[in-house]
């Protein structure tokens, strides 16, 4: 092993080599709360044999050569804000950190779009774009903590995706380089119809296919005019109804938030009724369209049951909507355990599916909140946030995979998706064959022809080909 380091050390034009302990441990995971958590605890994790710092595309070339020839495995890091153990260290593995590939490339005005590097930090091409009067429009809630290229990997999803869309309705174009050392290049266009889009192939694969190096997104103009609006419903499926027809109809916000009960608890200090269900809005706009689909909202939602509230409950929402502090304590204090999970599904299953996590939540006795944050035309996301604790980390660990895997079931016998924007990392990897067998299926032979010696993210997706 020490003649390979010596190998990787001296090889020119792969970036820069650490083989410092402090940069390893850093390296062994991402954000996945439970790792994380038996981090903290003291547990042993696996850590990279090394971590490469590549900054061009050229040197993720010549790096995927020399893994090629020495069969070495590697786990692409962008800035590691992942939740779901996509990122985890892989015994014997080189972990390849993006976070120098992190340059603003070329803006294009005439076109509206901006081709970045892939290690580039969200707020920072944010903060670039809005200087000269531009947004991605893509408001993650991990855009200061999260890389261009990571939103790919794991195809994101923004607060403001109602207007928008997710990151699909936003990349035109991007380079990467295959597993075999190929390189990879989408020309940004509109629209093709030239065979399947490969793009879309690389969304969402979680570095099991290729690097990500490159991409270019379309940007919009910068609106000034972002009023914020709640209304309150007496229960959730008076609330569902009202934003799905908000949804279905022309004039739907750029955001729509929909908090059950118990996520609307947050809420009462603003004398909110008790057992009432709050819904927060948000538009992106011209003056002049905003104020037409501000009054056409309030009387859609009038009409299904909202009662229209003060200003300043939506504006506590968007005060505290990057705060993520009361998952970082529960996480760090001994005994306890905090995390998140998202799926979607279509409106006719809704009700139901957030009624079933519910009563497994009840059964289980854990605390849980959940929000509809992301609507469609045809469906919507539920997002969970739950808590629990017990003095020992064994049993912290054992309830934690409990509650995962009963998650997973009950979404698919609700004909839900395992998952909406988070990924599937390590804790969701089992499930996707599982979910989706002709999926796996894909993704096999494209894993095959990708990356045939299986070096790249080992073990994501649930692929075999380790």
């Amino acid at each position: 092993m020490s003649d390979l380091l010596h190998l990787l050390t001296t090889a020119p034009g792969i970036g820069k080599v650490s083989l410092e302990s402090n940069e390893l441990s850093a390296h062994q995971t991402d954000w996945w709360p439970i790792a994380t958590k038996w981090k903290l605890e003291g547990r042993t994790l696996p850590s990279p044999l090394a971590v490469i710092y590549p900054e061009s595309v050229e040197e993720v070339v010549s790096l995927l050569e020399f893994a090629n020839t020495h069969n070495l495995k590697l786990v692409p890091y962008g800035l590691g804000s992942g939740v779901v153990g996509g990122a985890m260290a892989v015994q014997g593995a080189i972990t390849v950190n993006t976070s120098r590939m992190n340059k603003i490339i070329a803006l294009d005005e005439l076109s509206m779009v901006v081709t970045v590097q892939a290690g580039l930090r969200g707020s920072e091409l944010e903060t670039y774009l809005n200087a000269r009067g531009y947004t991605t429009g893509h408001y993650p809630q991990s855009l200061s903590l999260s890389s261009v290229g990571g939103w790919l990997a794991t195809r994101a999803s923004g607060t403001f995706s109602a207007k928008f869309g997710n990151i699909e309705d936003i990349v035109v174009g991007l380079v990467a380089v295959a597993g075999n050392g190929k390189k990879i290049v989408v020309t940004p266009s509109p629209r093709k119809s030239a065979g399947p889009d490969i793009a879309e192939l690389l969304l969402g694969s979680e570095g099991t296919l290729a690097f990500i190096c490159e991409i270019t997104l379309a940007i919009y103009p910068l609106q000034q005019n972002r009023p914020l609006a709640a209304y309150s419903f007496p229960d959730v499926a008076t609330g569902l109804v009202a934003i799905r027809k908000l949804a279905q109809s022309d004039f739907c916000p750029a955001l729509v938030r929909l908090n059950d009960v118990a996520g609307s608890q947050k809420f009462m200090q603003f004398g909110i009724e008790k057992g009432s269900c709050v819904l927060v809005l948000s538009w992106d706009g011209p003056s002049e369209v905003v104020e037409t689909s501000m009054n056409l909202t309030h009387k859609l939602l009038v009409t299904s049951g909202g009662t229209k509230l003060e200003s300043k409950v939506a504006g506590y929402w968007f005060d505290n909507r990057f705060n993520v502090s009361h998952l970082e304590e529960a996480i760090a204090t001994p005994g306890r355990i905090a995390d998140t999970t998202e799926m979607s599904c279509l409106w006719k299953d809704s009700e139901a599916i957030h009624h079933a996590i519910t009563e497994l939540f009840v059964k289980h006795d854990i605390s849980a909140t959940c929000h509809f944050s992301h609507v469609y035309h045809t469906g919507t996301s539920l997002y969970w946030t739950y808590h629990f604790a017990d003095e020992h980390l064994e049993k912290i660990e054992e309830r934690y995979f409990t509650i995962w895997n009963e998650l997973m079931r009950v979404t698919l016998a609700h004909n839900g998706a395992i998952s909406h924007h988070h990924g599937l990392g390590t804790v969701r990897a089992k499930w996707l064959a599982l979910a989706s067998p002709s999926t796996t299926f894909v993704l096999e032979a494209l894993k095959q022809e990708f990356d045939p010696k299986g070096l790249l993210n080992p073990g994501r997706l649930g692929l075999s080909k380790l």
